[in-house]
């Protein structure tokens, strides 16, 4: 992460891209306000060692990491403002924005970066007043948010020493505008082997459900487990509002 990285909102995502598994790296606070630049430009640079995913090997990374804040320190000089990073079928693509009639200067800075080696690269544009690219293609959709706000529960657990294999009560909170759409989300969370806390009266109009289940928190079996709950709770009108776990060691 190069020190421009650092000051922001940076984050990432799995996901998959021409049916290849892909990494998303991107600026989150880019989408509330960003700069008023009109075109889109690209980087897209070869992987040598793309491994089995192709979103490169481990010694891969280390390499285009340095070899990215290099191209990172040249276009910033250039005017461009780097959005986010594509890993994917053996492509390392770095995504900026900037002013029309650029493109020569992307060029020339990732041409500078790589100093005649092999790795082949290729760079481009396109009019993007409206930043399509990064709203429509780097944003993450409702589910790969949710997957990045698990994430980030699974990893402070870890940070404090959690066997993430072994089931536990985990906690699930759900809020409804009414009593009659929290019942039936009760009801149907049942089914799926859940159980309900104590049901609090409503505050400020908003009827709350605490669901629990013995479940492991491993990232993929938890995300799942979440996305059924947020399914379940918009079939009845509901907002799944967040997860907590006791922290168990190994």
């Amino acid at each position: 992460m190069s020190a421009s990285e650092d000051r922001e909102n940076w984050d990432f995502y799995l996901c998959q891209v021409d049916d290849r598994p892909g990494s998303i790296f991107l600026n989150l606070d880019l989408a509330a306000e960003h700069p008023p630049f009109d075109t889109m430009y690209f980087a897209a640079i070869e992987l040598l060692e793309p491994a089995e995913h192709g979103m490169g090997s481990e010694a891969e990374a280390e390499f285009m990491g340095p070899l990215q804040d290099g191209i990172l320190e040249g276009t910033q000089a250039a005017g461009l403002c780097y959005v986010g990073r594509l890993r994917n079928n053996s492509i390392w693509q770095l995504a900026l924005y900037g002013e029309a009639g650029r493109e020569s200067d992307l060029e020339r800075v990732v041409s500078e970066a790589l100093k005649g080696g092999k790795r082949r690269f290729q760079v481009g544009s396109g009019l993007d007043p409206e930043w399509s690219y990064y709203h429509g293609f780097l944003y993450p959709n409702a589910e790969r948010w949710q997957w990045m706000q698990d994430r980030k529960v699974v990893e402070a657990l870890a940070r404090n020493g959690d066997a993430g294999q072994r089931p536990r009560e985990v906690d699930h909170w759900v809020g409804f505008e009414g009593e009659t759409s929290r019942a039936a989300f009760v009801a149907s969370a049942k089914k799926l082997g859940f159980s309900a806390r104590d049901l609090p009266e409503p505050k400020g109009g908003l009827y709350l459900a605490q669901v629990v289940r013995e479940d492991p928190v491993l990232l993929e079996h938890i995300h799942q487990v979440v996305m059924e709950l947020i399914d379940l709770a918009e079939q009845n009108s509901g907002t799944y509002d967040g997860w907590e776990s006791p922290v168990l060691s190994t």
